[in-house]
């Protein structure tokens, strides 16, 4: 947080504690599909093949969802600014903690290349590279 408000200080923006939760917040949604490291990658067609595309759609709406209502919501805001987005879905959102359960048991089986860590379940499928 005192990052976020020296930004916006230095900026010349608003940096009110609401201003700083929603510079948070922008910043986390963000990570949902950044990069290759991101959920979001995995669902994209031309992600891994081993996820349905009925899958990779429920798994998209599910986030855009969440997305929504994160943005309408300053107790989910509070969450994301607080615990991170991920820790926001693990805690608030369990429809979408299942579907990431279900795309993580898709990719990461013995045959993907994914080291034990991600076969357990214990690292995200969107932390690594098969290899």
């Amino acid at each position: 947080r005192a990052f976020a408000k020296a930004y916006l200080s230095a900026s010349g923006l608003p940096d009110k504690s609401e201003d700083v939760t929603a510079l948070i917040v922008d910043a986390e949604i963000y990570r949902l599909g950044l990069c290759i490291r991101c959920p979001l990658y995995g669902l994209l067609s031309r992600g891994f093949m081993r996820v349905s595309s009925e899958l990779c759609q429920e798994s998209k709406a599910a986030y855009r969802k969440f997305v929504a209502q994160v943005r309408q919501s300053v107790e989910l805001q509070a969450e994301v600014a607080t615990l991170g987005v991920y820790g926001c879905i693990e805690k608030s959102a369990p429809e979408l903690t299942v579907l990431q359960k279900r795309v993580q048991a898709r990719l990461c089986t013995p045959d993907s290349g994914f080291s034990a860590d991600f076969l357990s379940g214990h690292t995200p499928y969107w932390l690594g590279v098969p290899g």
